[in-house]
């Protein structure tokens, strides 16, 4: 399917299939739950801004997002709307800006923050969800 703005851009793909088919509260709903397959959304100018996959109407597989100016601002995996593994975030020129671990869908494991020049400045573990112990804090080096 595609789906276009009111002014006639295109700002989404996504795939629909009739099964399988995701549930909401013990309810089968006619709208949702059927988005199967890729799927990709527009900025307004018709570049790229996100593109990941659908199963059972669940986020599922990997994601990726970029900033208006086609540098990468996010990529990730999502189990069932639950991310996983390593995600990554970068600021608007496309260095890494941080990286967090997850598991289940909860922060899980250790969590970096950058400055724009690759330099760490917080770095905090997780352990299912919840801060474990104090975050070490990095200054900006003058």
């Amino acid at each position: 399917w595609e789906h276009y703005d009111t002014e006639g851009a295109l700002y989404l793909t996504i795939e629909y299939k009739p099964e399988p088919r995701r549930t909401f509260l013990l309810l089968e709903v006619k709208d949702y739950g059927n988005e199967n397959g890729a799927y990709r959304r527009y900025y307004p100018d018709g570049s790229l801004e996100e593109e990941g996959y659908f199963w059972s109407g669940y986020f599922d597989g990997p994601v990726r997002r970029w900033h208006a100016n086609g540098k990468p601002a996010m990529e990730g995996r999502y189990d069932q709307d639950n991310k996983t593994g390593t995600w990554k975030y970068y600021y608007p020129d496309g260095t890494l800006d941080h990286v967090e671990q997850y598991s289940n869908g909860k922060l899980n494991g250790v969590q970096r923050n950058y400055y724009p020049d690759g330099s760490p400045y917080h770095v905090s573990t997780f352990v299912d969800g919840q801060l474990s112990g104090p975050p070490e804090i990095f200054p900006l080096a003058r």
